[in-house]
């Protein structure tokens, strides 16, 4: 009760950076195993790659509702819904593997998707829950989390595969673990109010939509999210097929 606004602000920035961290592992480990598990489990060969496409298509599909929801339920509430979605689907795809069920798995990774679509967030709360003099401090750390990520995500994959007798059952349940750890490090967030809105009324997305610099940035968005999405599915089944 007598910690200050800003002791408050730094555990919420560090929280945000650790669940940030674990979420964009679990990403970077779907990259890096869900299209090689598609191609053991799919009944065609070539659906190998369709759990990582649901993947995206619920991330995209659930950021809206995600956005709308934490601004009536407030931050902590929203990001343990997210966090509970990545648990389940953890669980769902772990099960899916050892049950060698391709639409059990595939409907895990898209649970996971969802979950990255309320972890799109972090970075936005981390400024909100700062200071304004030190707003750019907290979304820079927030942000840098990728790149622990860049490097555990792979090292968890490599290193989880053989731990149950179904290969990549371990990484899976390693990913349901990591959801469970950020859903726990989430309840100790401080300072957990709805985000304020606006006082002048909010622009309409079909306005939005029709802004020029606003379509330039989302066909840009679009062109190195698919380049990078096509680059890092791909080289896995590649180098599995060498």
């Amino acid at each position: 009760l007598f910690r200050s606004p800003r002791t408050f602000s730094s555990r919420n920035v560090a929280l945000y950076f650790a669940c940030q961290a674990l979420a964009s592992s679990s990403a970077s480990l779907l990259t890096a195993t869900s299209a090689i598990v598609g191609a053991m489990l799919a009944p065609d060969p070539r659906l190998a790659t369709v759990p990582a496409a649901l993947q995206q298509l619920a991330t995209f599909v659930m950021t809206y509702p995600a956005s709308y929801l934490m601004v009536r339920i407030g931050r902590r509430a929203g990001f343990s819904l997210g966090a509970a979605l990545g648990v389940l689907g953890g669980a769902a795809a772990t099960l899916g593997l050892i049950e060698r069920s391709f639409l059990l798995f595939c409907a895990g990774i898209a649970l996971i998707g969802g979950q990255a679509g309320f972890a799109t967030f972090y970075r936005f709360a981390a400024v909100e829950s700062a200071p304004p003099q030190r707003r750019e401090r907290a979304l820079g750390w927030v942000m840098s989390a990728g790149v622990l990520a860049a490097f555990l995500g792979p090292w968890l994959a490599r290193h989880t595969r053989d731990t149950e007798s179904t290969a990549f059952a371990g990484s899976f349940a390693a990913l349901c673990a990591m959801a469970l750890l950020s859903l726990v490090l989430l309840q100790l967030l401080g300072a957990t109010a709805a985000p304020s809105l606006p006082d002048r009324p909010r622009a309409a997305p079909r306005d939005i939509l029709r802004k020029p610099a606003f379509l330039r940035f989302a066909v840009a968005g679009m062109v190195s999210g698919a380049t990078m999405v096509f680059v890092m599915v791909a080289t896995p089944l590649a180098m599995a097929g060498c």
